[in-house]
């Protein structure tokens, strides 16, 4: 990928600042040595945010964790010693495929273009999410629409195959680092997650 740098499953805009990629390769070589909490195995089993990929954690829960090594690999994975079969196991278990969930975020916030596809108007309505499955090296699938609902009532509004079809969750979405650098996230499970430099933000004087 021109003009990026290959750091794991992540890749790098080249003209971000040397500390910006410092502190990736950091993370990645402390999540891979089990040195951060969600790189671990608890004694008392795996939980089911340490079984969340960084994508779910950052689109779905709102959550911040880091950028580990694979975006779309659970991050209890990350650690070289992982067993990746009991992972897998445990991943299916808690967070069965293909079962149906409501979304914590207003549809709007969530799934690109809601308006524009379907018309109705933001701040009212809840996506019903189907979970992917994991795959045998790990990666987790993007996530499907099942339905929308009313965020109130719980009502199913009435959309078509087709519209429904057409709604995606998001897999970008844009930052303002520490050093008011802004950088824009991107996910996808065949290259992982690239991060571009945007400059920086302009602030009142």
């Amino acid at each position: 990928m021109e003009g990026y740098i290959k750091m794991n499953g992540v890749w790098v805009d080249e003209r971000l600042p040397q500390e910006i990629k410092e502190n990736i390769a950091k993370i990645h070589e402390e999540g891979k040595a089990g040195k951060i909490w969600w790189s671990n195995k608890p004694e008392d089993g795996y939980d089911e945010s340490r079984l969340r990929t960084m994508y779910e954690h950052a689109f779905l829960l709102g959550s911040g964790v880091g950028i580990p090594p694979e975006p779309h690999k659970p991050l209890c994975a990350q650690h070289e010693g992982a067993d990746l079969e009991e992972i897998i196991e445990a991943r299916r278990r808690l967070i069965p495929p293909g079962e149906e969930f409501v979304s914590k975020f207003s549809a709007h916030l969530l799934l690109d273009d809601f308006y524009e596809i379907t018309g109705l108007p933001k701040g009212k309505y809840s996506a019903v999410l189907i979970n992917p499955d994991i795959a045998e090296d790990g990666t987790v699938g993007m996530y499907k629409v099942a339905r929308i609902i009313d965020m109130k009532t719980e009502e199913v509004i009435d959309l078509s195959e087709e519209v429904i079809a057409r709604l995606n969750v998001k897999t970008k979405d844009e930052h303002v680092t520490g050093d008011d650098i802004i950088v824009r996230w991107e996910f996808s499970p065949e290259y992982g997650m690239k991060i571009t430099y945007l400059g920086r933000e302009q602030l009142d004087e």
